[in-house]
């Protein structure tokens, strides 16, 4: 009977494979058991950032938000489309309407509207007075600064080609660059003037130069009146709508 020793000499020559070289001899063991996991590693750096992906598909309409605020009220007609008269001066526009002999018609306004001031019961337009202000100031007939003697010492006022089927103007306008108002140089423009009443049956004179000469132009003479203060006359501001 083998004895143990055999036994185990036996069993490690089987695990041993010889080679030509009789010092050459492995000796295979079993495999022995896997070891423990080992620690993580730290992360790499991260990569580009990718391409961007198509773009999705629309999504549903939203609900409709709630109604706002009720606005201001719009301008009226009048407001929006035609002058507005005010306490005194009041809108003159004259409308021309032509009718034909079948019954066709057209009304034409005229192109600018005109002011009647009904304080002094005249026509009045935009003009500057001697304060510097924009007033509505009576419309005047030309006329002409005479005299009402041949020394040229009575100061008068002709209006130009006035005939005595007309009436007579109540005021009159002097406009200049400079004007003398009360003790100071003004660079205003107008000063209005009463008219006085007519001188009759005498020729007008004006100066010519130190001469007092005779002035032969179609028209009627009048005194000047007083001077009426700037005051008097409404004052107008220009707006430009939005």
């Amino acid at each position: 009977m083998k004895s143990v020793l055999d036994v185990f000499v036996f069993a490690l020559l089987l695990g041993c494979s010889s080679t030509n070289d009789s010092r050459d001899c492995v000796c295979l063991g079993q495999q022995g058991q896997g070891g423990s996991q080992g620690q993580t590693g730290t992360p790499g750096p991260q990569g580009p950032i990718g391409p961007a992906g198509p773009q999705g598909p629309q999504g549903p309409i939203g609900p409709a938000g709630p109604q706002g605020p009720q606005g201001p009220a719009g301008k009226s007609a009048s407001e929006e489309n035609e002058n507005v008269s005010g306490s005194r001066l009041k809108v003159v526009q004259t409308r021309t309407r032509t009718v034909s002999s079948d019954g066709a018609s057209i009304t034409t306004p005229s192109y600018y509207p005109n002011f009647w001031d009904s304080r002094f019961e005249v026509n009045c337009s935009i003009g500057t007075t001697s304060d510097g202000r924009t007033r509505c100031l009576p419309t005047s007939r030309y006329f002409y600064d005479v005299f009402a003697d041949s020394a040229c010492s009575q100061p008068a006022v002709q209006i130009y080609n006035l005939t005595t089927c007309d009436e007579p103007p109540k005021f009159f306008l002097r406009t200049s660059t400079t004007e003398c108002v009360d003790g100071a140089w003004s660079s205003a423009n107008t000063v209005v003037y009463r008219i006085g009443r007519e001188i009759e049956g005498v020729a007008p004179y004006r100066l010519s130069g130190a001469s007092c000469v005779a002035w032969s132009v179609a028209g009627r003479l009048f005194e000047v009146g007083e001077r009426v203060p700037d005051s008097e006359f409404a004052e107008l501001t220009e707006q430009i709508d939005p």
